[in-house]
């Protein structure tokens, strides 16, 4: 009886995340947006030297990801290419609809997708890209779309194989520190988004597991 109830009670839950985007919430919109592959037509290549790959990508190999970048209680949806490039694409729940606010990357490979939620830099995503020495950039949501601020580079040792430093272009104590403790020291204060595959949001409960961390 138990294990009776235990499947009804996840198959139930498994319904309520399933539902149709007609029902309202960003929850189901989120959910019909990937999975009838909505997102699809909002994708581009950031830089057009790589619009050949983006066409000819196989999509079952984009990722997702949820992540509160404007702060407003709903978090937004985060689609991953990688292709030979790097992109994130960033949609949002805003007046009732799935929206597209802009492309993260898209010029490079990403050493690491993070944040600091917990550090004290709320909202902000923070990207560790190329190599070896990275290119550290900040994107922040506002009402306009994802703005990017290139923050610095970390440096790397002669032989270019291990990361001693960091240079920053603008003057950020904090960030500074945190970057350092994630790249170079032992004080790793990031966060990192789980990506999941859409074969694996559909048939293996993760969007339970993903609405489940925000």
């Amino acid at each position: 009886m138990r294990k009776t109830l235990g499947f009804l009670a996840a198959a139930a839950l498994i319904c309520v995340l399933a539902g149709s985007a007609f029902a309202g919430g960003w929850q189901d919109a989120y959910i019909a947006f990937a999975e009838q592959g909505g997102y699809l037509q909002y994708i581009r290549a950031a830089n057009p030297e790589f619009t050949e790959m983006v066409y000819e990508r196989d999509t079952k190999y984009d990722t997702f990801s949820l992540a509160d970048m404007n702060r407003d209680g709903i978090p937004e949806l985060l689609v991953r290419i990688d292709y030979g490039y790097e992109q994130i694409d960033v949609f949002t729940w805003e007046d009732g609809r799935v929206a597209w606010k802009g492309t993260m990357g898209g010029d490079n490979f990403f050493q690491a997708v993070i944040s600091y939620e917990k550090a004290g830099l709320p909202g902000a995503l923070y990207t560790l890209s190329g190599g070896p020495a990275m290119a550290i950039d900040e994107y922040k949501l506002v009402k306009a779309g994802v703005v990017k601020r290139s923050m610095g580079m970390t440096q790397v040792d002669s032989e270019g194989m291990e990361t001693v430093g960091i240079t920053m272009y603008e003057q950020d104590d904090t960030l500074e520190r945190l970057v350092y403790g994630t790249a170079v020291g032992s004080d790793d204060q990031a966060v990192y988004p789980e990506w999941l595959f859409l074969d694996d949001l559909k048939n293996r409960g993760g969007w339970a597991e993903l609405f489940g961390q925000v």
